[in-house]
């Protein structure tokens, strides 16, 4: 949202009207005026986010988090007019149901701070930096040290049908791979495409297309957390390995959006963006 305002026009006369009667004001003459230009700034940062459902990435490289408390999957939260919030994660034994009370504060134009106390977890403080209006990066840092770090989306609860599934059986999933980044010296894909596709009885079969890239099968569950995200979680077996990974899905379109996977508990991060087909 873009705020606007028109600055005021400054006129500075050689005399007050007091001491110049007599003398027609159109021959007043004045030696300053001030730009009629619209002075605009992009607002992204809601005033308020009653009525809105944040959906939160864990980020597990960048995150510092203690015994307890979870390093990967995603966590959806619901805000309403009473101050309180609730909500939940997947993808990691260590999620927990969410309950508490909150503050926000709008600081800037790009920037609002969150302060909560989950009734599980403790008192902590959330800084949202909003890249656009319905998106950034985000900072939680809890009383006991914990401190989790990610990416986040935002939508208002009316936005209308969802755009993630309810299910991926009968999907296939084309997931590009803009970026990988890994704390193992071994080998592994940077580039390319890997398609899935899932069946009805739990389990999915990938194919990888291009250097670096596998076929694989395995069992997976997924789930829709809110209208835009969805978190699947799998067991993934190769001629290599059989290792599990989670992989949070952001939908931007129906069929369309950005994915992040977390492979091997934080060995490998994936991102990139996805497409699904029937």
């Amino acid at each position: 949202m873009k705020q606007c305002y028109t600055p005021l026009t400054v006129v500075t006369a050689l005399c007050f009207v007091s001491a110049c009667q007599g003398t027609p004001l159109t021959t007043l003459p004045s030696n300053q005026y001030e730009s009629t230009a619209k002075n605009c700034q992009v607002m992204y940062a809601p005033a308020s986010i009653v009525g809105y459902t944040i959906n939160q990435i864990v980020d597990q490289p960048n995150s510092k988090p203690l015994t307890g408390f979870a390093t990967q999957g995603a966590i959806t939260l619901r805000y309403d007019g009473a101050q309180k919030m609730s909500g939940f994660g997947v993808g990691d034994v260590a999620h927990q149901l969410i309950e508490g009370q909150y503050a926000y504060h709008r600081v800037d134009a790009t920037t609002a701070i969150e302060q909560a106390v989950d009734f599980e977890k403790g008192a902590y403080i959330t800084y949202y930096h909003f890249q656009s209006e319905q998106a950034g990066t985000f900072e939680q840092t809890y009383s006991s040290g914990a401190v989790l770090k990610g990416r986040f989306t935002m939508l208002a609860n009316n936005d209308g049908a969802p755009l993630a599934p309810e299910s991926l059986s009968g999907l296939n999933v084309a997931l590009t791979i803009d970026s990988a980044k890994s704390l193992s010296p071994d080998g592994y894909p940077t580039s390319g495409l890997v398609v899935q596709t899932y069946a009805q009885d739990g389990q999915y079969a990938a194919k990888g297309i291009g250097q670096g890239n596998i076929d694989s099968i395995g069992r997976y569950q997924y789930q829709r957390i809110s209208a835009n995200t969805a978190v699947e979680t799998a067991m993934q077996t190769s001629d290599f390995f059989t290792l599990p990974y989670t992989m949070v899905y952001t939908f931007t379109s129906a069929d369309s959006g950005l994915w992040y996977q977390n492979f091997a508990n934080g060995t490998i991060i994936f991102e990139g963006r996805f497409k699904t087909f029937k």
